[in-house]
């Protein structure tokens, strides 16, 4: 059977950018919706203060996704 895996990331804090309102809270909104709804097996939540999981960092920078992905 195949697997559903997400990936939701949010970033409100952009270096060079204005920063955003609810970025990070629509995609923690979709990361509910897709792990309660849409029985999605596995979310990896990316945003500008997320927690490390596993000991390995969630900010979401080219380094991090490329590792999940």
């Amino acid at each position: 059977m195949a697997k559903n895996w997400a990936i939701a990331i949010g970033i409100n804090r952009y270096d060079l950018l204005q920063p955003l309102n609810y970025a990070k809270r629509d995609a923690q909104l979709i990361q509910e919706f897709l792990g309660n709804e849409a029985g999605f097996e596995r979310i990896y939540f990316f945003s500008d203060d997320s927690p490390d999981v596993g000991g390995k960092s969630t900010r979401p920078n080219r380094t991090n996704l490329l590792r999940i992905l």
